[in-house]
């Protein structure tokens, strides 16, 4: 029974991993996902992204030296009302939600955690955010790491609209 189990888990896990979106490394921008809720949120709405693949720029402020890119992404529909924008970051490095002048957004946000309780990703709503993303236009993920990433280093984001 248990070899059962085990061999259904790796199909599942296969198959989500096939699932997911990936980016164009040489132009990356995240596509931003209009769905009802949040249980329709599945592998397939995530992007899957080599933290090692991206292009990075050194950023030596603060007195010590780290790095930094930024994903663009569109948000096409106005969020009002019971509708609320989502990020979310399984396994990722540091980050931050910018509007279109590249200004910072983010003043808080919730841990994601597994059935172990250990912490496994980020979420932010509009909440979690000195601005609130409402507005069609132009927004950036600025994800930020100590050093570029010499190897396969894996992270998925989803970046939408949803009702909670």
């Amino acid at each position: 029974m248990n070899k059962v189990i085990l061999l259904v888990v790796m199909v599942l896990a296969l198959t989500a991993a096939s699932a997911q979106k990936t980016i164009d490394y040489n132009n990356p921008y995240f596509e931003f996902e209009n769905v009802a809720s949040i249980a329709e949120v599945t592998m397939d709405h995530l992007f899957e992204i080599d933290l090692s693949k991206l292009t990075y720029t050194k950023d030596t402020s603060g007195g010590t030296v780290r790095y930094y890119t930024l994903i663009p992404f569109y948000v096409n529909k106005k969020i009002t009302g019971s509708n609320d924008f989502n990020f979310s970051m399984y396994y990722g490095p540091s980050w931050s939600i910018l509007n279109s002048k590249k200004e910072a957004l983010v003043y808080s946000f919730e841990k994601l955690r597994n059935e172990e309780g250990e912490i496994i990703g980020v979420r932010q709503l509009n909440g979690n955010l000195k601005t609130p993303v409402t507005t069609p236009g132009l927004y950036y993920i600025k994800l930020i790491v100590d050093k570029k990433p010499i190897e396969e280093d894996t992270t998925y984001i989803f970046v939408g609209r949803m009702q909670e």
